[in-house]
Protein backbone atom coordinates (compact mmCIF):
# COMPACT_ATOMS: atom_id res chain seq x y z
CA UNK A 1 0.00 0.00 0.00
CA UNK A 2 1.49 3.32 -1.00
CA UNK A 3 1.49 6.19 1.42
CA UNK A 4 0.72 9.80 0.62
CA UNK A 5 4.45 10.51 0.77
CA UNK A 6 5.17 7.73 -1.77
CA UNK A 7 2.46 9.02 -4.12
CA UNK A 8 3.84 12.55 -3.84
CA UNK A 9 7.36 11.32 -4.65
CA UNK A 10 6.12 9.38 -7.69
CA UNK A 11 4.16 12.41 -8.89
CA UNK A 12 7.31 14.53 -8.63
CA UNK A 13 9.26 11.93 -10.61
CA UNK A 14 6.60 11.94 -13.33
CA UNK A 15 6.88 15.74 -13.49
CA UNK A 16 10.68 15.47 -13.78
CA UNK A 17 10.27 12.86 -16.53
CA UNK A 18 7.79 15.05 -18.41
CA UNK A 19 10.18 17.99 -18.12
CA UNK A 20 13.10 15.93 -19.48
CA UNK A 21 10.91 14.87 -22.39
CA UNK A 22 9.98 18.49 -23.06
CA UNK A 23 13.64 19.49 -23.01
CA UNK A 24 14.47 16.68 -25.44
CA UNK A 25 11.76 17.92 -27.81
CA UNK A 26 13.44 21.32 -28.00
CA UNK A 27 15.99 19.73 -30.33
CA UNK A 28 14.35 20.36 -33.71
CA UNK A 29 16.18 17.48 -35.43
CA UNK A 30 15.09 15.03 -32.74
CA UNK A 31 11.52 16.33 -32.74
CA UNK A 32 11.20 16.08 -36.54
CA UNK A 33 12.75 12.60 -36.65
CA UNK A 34 10.71 11.39 -33.68
CA UNK A 35 7.46 12.63 -35.23
CA UNK A 36 8.26 11.07 -38.60
CA UNK A 37 9.16 7.67 -37.15
CA UNK A 38 6.48 7.34 -34.51
CA UNK A 39 3.39 9.24 -35.60
CA UNK A 40 3.80 11.56 -32.61
CA UNK A 41 2.60 15.15 -32.90
CA UNK A 42 2.62 18.09 -30.47
CA UNK A 43 -1.03 17.29 -29.70
CA UNK A 44 -0.29 13.67 -28.74
CA UNK A 45 -1.02 12.82 -25.10
CA UNK A 46 2.03 12.19 -22.90
CA UNK A 47 2.11 9.68 -20.04
CA UNK A 48 5.46 9.99 -18.20
CA UNK A 49 6.55 7.24 -15.82
CA UNK A 50 9.44 5.57 -14.04
CA UNK A 51 10.94 2.28 -15.16
CA UNK A 52 9.32 0.35 -12.32
CA UNK A 53 5.78 1.48 -13.19
CA UNK A 54 3.51 -1.40 -14.17
CA UNK A 55 2.30 -1.39 -17.73
CA UNK A 56 -1.25 -1.80 -16.41
CA UNK A 57 -0.93 1.63 -14.76
CA UNK A 58 0.28 3.18 -18.01
CA UNK A 59 -2.48 1.45 -19.94
CA UNK A 60 -5.07 2.80 -17.51
CA UNK A 61 -3.80 6.35 -18.14
CA UNK A 62 -2.94 6.06 -21.84
CA UNK A 63 -6.10 4.44 -23.18
CA UNK A 64 -8.52 7.16 -22.00
CA UNK A 65 -6.06 9.80 -23.23
CA UNK A 66 -5.95 8.16 -26.65
CA UNK A 67 -9.74 7.92 -26.80
CA UNK A 68 -10.19 11.55 -25.72
CA UNK A 69 -7.64 12.99 -28.13
CA UNK A 70 -9.24 13.86 -31.45
CA UNK A 71 -6.03 14.99 -33.16
CA UNK A 72 -3.69 12.04 -32.46
CA UNK A 73 -3.92 8.30 -32.06
CA UNK A 74 -0.45 8.00 -30.52
CA UNK A 75 0.56 8.51 -26.91
CA UNK A 76 4.14 9.39 -25.95
CA UNK A 77 5.51 7.49 -22.97
CA UNK A 78 8.77 8.86 -21.63
CA UNK A 79 10.25 6.28 -19.24
CA UNK A 80 12.82 7.42 -16.68
CA UNK A 81 15.47 4.98 -15.49
CA UNK A 82 16.92 6.29 -12.24
CA UNK A 83 20.45 5.29 -11.29
CA UNK A 84 22.73 5.91 -8.34
CA UNK A 85 24.07 9.12 -9.89
CA UNK A 86 22.80 11.75 -12.28
CA UNK A 87 24.94 10.25 -15.02
CA UNK A 88 23.13 6.92 -14.54
CA UNK A 89 19.73 8.45 -15.37
CA UNK A 90 18.34 7.50 -18.76
CA UNK A 91 15.22 8.64 -20.56
CA UNK A 92 13.64 6.22 -23.00
CA UNK A 93 10.82 7.57 -25.13
CA UNK A 94 8.27 5.14 -26.50
CA UNK A 95 5.11 5.80 -28.44
CA UNK A 96 2.10 3.56 -28.34
CA UNK A 97 -1.04 3.55 -30.37
CA UNK A 98 -3.79 1.24 -31.45
CA UNK A 99 -2.37 -2.14 -32.45
CA UNK A 100 -3.94 -1.81 -35.89
CA UNK A 101 -2.01 1.35 -36.76
CA UNK A 102 1.30 0.90 -38.51
CA UNK A 103 4.13 2.87 -36.91
CA UNK A 104 7.86 2.76 -37.28
CA UNK A 105 9.03 -0.35 -35.45
CA UNK A 106 11.89 1.55 -33.84
CA UNK A 107 9.74 3.38 -31.35
CA UNK A 108 6.17 2.16 -31.40
CA UNK A 109 4.26 -0.83 -30.20
CA UNK A 110 0.57 -1.61 -30.06
CA UNK A 111 -0.84 -0.72 -26.68
CA UNK A 112 -3.12 -3.77 -26.69
CA UNK A 113 -0.29 -6.22 -27.34
CA UNK A 114 1.57 -5.95 -24.01
CA UNK A 115 1.16 -8.07 -20.90
CA UNK A 116 -0.25 -5.81 -18.19
CA UNK A 117 1.87 -7.40 -15.43
CA UNK A 118 5.24 -6.22 -16.80
CA UNK A 119 7.01 -3.02 -15.82
CA UNK A 120 7.81 -0.29 -18.28
CA UNK A 121 11.48 -1.09 -17.68
CA UNK A 122 10.83 -4.62 -18.93
CA UNK A 123 9.06 -3.24 -21.99
CA UNK A 124 12.10 -1.08 -22.75
CA UNK A 125 14.49 -3.99 -22.11
CA UNK A 126 12.51 -6.17 -24.50
CA UNK A 127 12.56 -3.53 -27.20
CA UNK A 128 16.27 -2.97 -26.85
CA UNK A 129 18.07 -5.81 -25.05
CA UNK A 130 21.44 -4.44 -26.20
CA UNK A 131 20.78 -1.23 -24.21
CA UNK A 132 20.65 1.12 -27.20
CA UNK A 133 18.53 3.70 -25.45
CA UNK A 134 18.48 6.23 -28.26
CA UNK A 135 15.02 6.09 -29.79
CA UNK A 136 16.41 5.84 -33.32
CA UNK A 137 18.82 3.05 -32.41
CA UNK A 138 16.46 0.46 -30.94
CA UNK A 139 17.11 -3.06 -32.14
CA UNK A 140 14.84 -3.41 -35.19
CA UNK A 141 14.69 -7.22 -35.24
CA UNK A 142 13.42 -7.39 -31.67
CA UNK A 143 10.99 -4.51 -31.97
CA UNK A 144 9.63 -5.64 -35.36
CA UNK A 145 8.85 -9.06 -33.91
CA UNK A 146 6.90 -7.39 -31.10
CA UNK A 147 4.97 -5.15 -33.44
CA UNK A 148 3.91 -8.02 -35.57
Amino acid sequence: MSTAKDREARTKMRLVTARLFTLRLRDENFRTDFAAKSGWSPTSPTVPCEHDTLFSDIYARALPALKACETSDVVAIPVLFVGATREDMKLVILTMGAASRSHDAFTSIGIDSINHAVTMGQVCETLSPNKKWDVGALDTKVSESLVG
